[in-house]
């Protein structure tokens, strides 16, 4: 019960304002990253449905819930992804395989949500304009996977190459 008093709070208190140019330009990054992204997803996924930007995941088909989380870094920058831990409660309910995939510069890498592979911590930024830190789950980046590990499919499942 704490934790989700802290995730409301979290969502309070860090209110970015939407007229901020950095948040701007990272709406527009992310948005034009979706539709770029998509393609390429669809080739290891299956056809995907967009989702409302109420939905804590961008896309979802019969099997897969996926976040997307477009990053201008590589992906061994830091010894952790970050992800709204949030978002990782709001579909703990889901019988769909819950997958976040991180688009970074260096290409782009998939974490299957595994309850065990992240821990939990304080996280977040501060280049808009107030200090976004919210309840995270930090995962290491051993447990990304390279999109050009799984196969691509037809049939809406995937598997990691051996």
């Amino acid at each position: 019960m704490r934790l989700l008093i802290m995730i409301f709070i979290d969502v309070l208190v860090n209110m970015v304002d939407i007229n901020n140019i950095q948040y701007q330009r990272d709406l527009e990054f992310g948005h034009k990253e979706e539709i770029r992204i998509k393609k390429i997803l669809e080739e290891y996924f299956g056809e995907l449905k967009i989702l409302d930007k109420y939905n804590p995941f961008d896309f979802e088909n019969d099997d897969y819930l996926i976040e997307l989380k477009s990053r201008r870094i590589n992906h061994d920058k830091y010894d952790t992804a970050m992800v709204n831990y949030s978002k990782i409660l709001r579909t703990a309910n889901s019988n769909k395989i819950r997958m976040i995939v991180f688009n970074y510069e260096d290409g782009i890498y998939c974490w299957q949500v595994d309850s065990d592979e992240y821990e939990l911590g304080r996280g977040g930024r501060s280049d808009r304009g107030i200090e976004e830190v919210y309840t995270m789950c930090f995962v290491k980046k051993e447990y990304l996977q390279n999109i050009n590990n799984y196969t691509k499919i037809n049939n809406h499942h995937h598997q990691l190459e051996q």
